[in-house]
């Protein structure tokens, strides 16, 4: 996989950490998901993600626009 690809890969399981199952395989490389999920939560409280995480009421949304 291209750092490019590698890059957008993590992004899109950033955005999506509030919607991933915990048993899934780790999408974030080797950080403890609890780790990723405090410090993407505080990032997103500041404002500091753009977007911003994607939260589960959202995800029914797009789920029924389809």
């Amino acid at each position: 996989m291209s750092v490019q690809a590698n890059l957008l890969h993590r992004k899109a399981a950033l955005l999506f950490i509030d919607v991933i199952h915990q048993d899934s395989p780790r999408l974030m490389g080797e950080a403890p998901e609890e780790e990723v999920r405090g410090a993407a939560d505080f990032l997103n409280a500041h404002g500091w993600l753009h977007p911003p995480l994607i939260k589960h009421a959202r995800m029914q949304d797009m789920e029924d626009s389809s």
